[in-house]
């Protein structure tokens, strides 16, 4: 038995001595290694930001007015549209009342006048034919009378010179009367033109107008739609062959409407030129006419002593009823006259028009005002209230800010990129932010074009990435790790980026080739954050050392770190 464990332990002894010695003379260094795979490849872009969200909204008042009550306080969530403030609205209604009262009054000034032209149009034309009856009447009795004076002269020598030179100076102004009757009617069917040549150039002014309305405004919308094709796009063309067609018509219209307005003047001053004619023409036929009645007059003053009894009775009636028909003709042609002066012209009735447009905006005005007053201040988005800036009780003009929201939503990160990093970043690359224990998903939605300086005084680049949904409300102003992917990740053949050296005479791997040490230049293409894409050199399986060597260690024997 002690043979036995003699033997034994000598095995053991030779044993590690053998190793020793085997140890000792083996001095083959280890490297570390990896096999060429395929792997994905990716580029990104670190950085820490600021969480921050669309920019804060101010809330101005809609109308001027008493704010009766404010309905939220500081740091108080709202929803869009909801109530912030209650307007006092007593004297706002009282100030619709007030429009409302006006507008009717100008609408009932407008149709008075309108009524009162109708009936006094209507007095004009009964005067006028009263008389023209009254005066054919009169020609007729004057007829008989002068047939009785006749019979009268021949029989009284004495009174027959005056009676002569009376009888030839009413002639001459019977003759007269009918010169100036006729200039007179002349007078009056040239004021009729001018009146009538005026309102068919207004109304055709008015028609010019819509024609350049309209075209104006197939112009705007041509050149809106234009807009949205491209410029050698064969619908752009013939959107530009219309907007040049329309243009035309555009100009043609607007010459017309521009002739006619010029022509309106003169059409105003022919009207003018006219009345006065008419009124001079007047004047003259009433001379004329008083005339004729002194000087029926006077000849009836001739005593009919050459006449009989009944024809004495006869002539006197008949004087008796030409001295009324004269008066009763002044009396219409009176009529006539103060009707034509109640009549309002075109120009006022435009002007009553107008005083009723005013009226009426300024009723919708403050009917307008009464319902904004009436719906109080609302919130225009869904967030914060981070100030108010009224209080209950206070009087505000419209547009005086009321309250500051910021809106839960427009999530962002700013993150500032250096000049190596920024030329890899474009807009709508995709982001990965992350808040604490959460990550977003993200967009980068805006670069600066001015460069900023960091707090060390570096000038870097501001980037903002938006987060992909409003449903979330991180904490603004928290810090977020924020990673830009750069280039999209493939799969490729690929190694560890500290693999990879590069000389004078291109890029190259050290590979181990049966424990040897061998140089091996490659084409690399898509370099990612911890990988390289090997295009053209390594096949799929070739081992890569990883461990830094150098050329001097080309040749040599290495194993492989376990």
């Amino acid at each position: 038995m002690k043979k036995v464990i003699k033997i034994i332990v000598g095995v053991i002894i030779i044993g590690v001595l053998g190793y020793g010695i085997y140890y000792y003379l083996d001095d083959t260094e280890e490297v570390s290694v990896e096999k060429v795979s395929q792997t994905e490849i990716g580029q990104s872009v670190s950085e820490v930001g600021h969480v921050s969200a669309d920019e804060s909204i101010t809330i101005y008042a809609p109308i001027s007015g008493t704010i009766k009550k404010t309905k939220v306080k500081v740091n108080e969530n709202v929803i869009k549209d909801e109530l912030l403030a209650e307007y006092d609205v007593k004297k706002i209604k009282h100030d619709y009342n007030v429009a409302k009262l006006n507008s009717d009054s100008q609408k009932d000034n407008l149709e008075t006048a309108q009524s009162d032209n109708i009936l006094n149009n209507q007095k004009k034309n009964i005067a006028d034919i009263n008389e023209q009856e009254l005066k054919s009447e009169y020609a007729d009795k004057e007829k008989k009378k002068a047939s009785i004076d006749a019979e009268q002269l021949k029989k009284d020598r004495k009174n027959s010179k005056k009676q002569s030179e009376l009888e030839k100076d009413l002639d001459k102004l019977k003759n007269s009367l009918t010169l100036a009757q006729s200039k007179y009617e002349t007078s009056v069917t040239l004021l009729n033109e001018a009146n009538s040549t005026l309102s068919s150039a207004k109304s055709s002014l008015t028609a010019a107008e819509k024609k350049v309305s309209e075209s104006n405004t197939r112009l705007t919308n041509l050149k809106n739609e234009i807009t949205g094709y491209k410029k050698d796009s064969e619908s752009y063309e013939k959107c530009q062959e219309k907007i040049n067609a329309e243009t035309a018509i555009n100009n043609e219209v607007t010459t017309e409407r521009n002739a006619i307005t010029a022509q309106i003047p003169q059409y105003e001053e022919n009207v003018k030129k006219a009345t006065e004619e008419k009124s001079k023409a007047e004047a003259d036929l009433n001379k004329i006419i008083k005339k004729i009645e002194k000087k029926q007059k006077k000849l009836s003053k001739i005593p009919p002593s050459g006449l009989s009894s009944d024809d004495y009775k006869k002539s006197s009636e008949i004087q008796r009823e030409l001295d009324e028909l004269s008066r009763d003709i002044t009396e219409q042609n009176t009529k006539k006259l103060n009707a034509d002066e109640k009549i309002v012209t075109d120009k006022h009735i435009e002007q009553y028009q107008d005083s009723v447009d005013i009226a009426n905006k300024e009723e919708e005005y403050a009917y307008s005002v009464l319902k904004k007053g009436q719906k109080g201040v609302l919130s225009k988005t869904k967030g914060i209230i981070t100030e108010k800036l009224v209080s209950d009780g206070a009087y505000v003009e419209a547009g005086t800010p009321l309250f500051i929201i910021q809106p839960q939503k427009g999530y962002k990160v700013d993150v500032l990129i250096s000049r190596y990093d920024i030329d890899k970043i474009e807009k709508g690359q995709k982001a990965e932010i992350t808040i604490g224990n959460t990550i977003y998903d993200g967009k980068v939605k805006k670069i600066a074009s001015v460069a900023e300086q960091d707090s060390n005084g570096k000038p870097r680049v501001k980037v903002t990435i938006k987060l992909d949904t409003d449903k979330v409300y991180p904490v603004i102003g928290l810090e977020a790790d924020v990673k830009i992917i750069t280039s999209e990740t493939k799969k490729a053949l690929g190694v560890s980026r500290n693999c990879i050296y590069t000389d004078d005479d291109g890029t190259y791997v050290y590979t181990l080739v049966d424990n040897e040490v061998k140089k091996k230049y490659v084409t690399i293409g898509l370099e990612g954050d911890s990988n390289v894409e090997i295009v053209k050199g390594l096949k799929e399986g070739e081992i890569i050392i990883k461990t830094t060597l150098s050329d001097d260690d080309i040749g040599e024997t290495y194993d492989i770190e376990e």
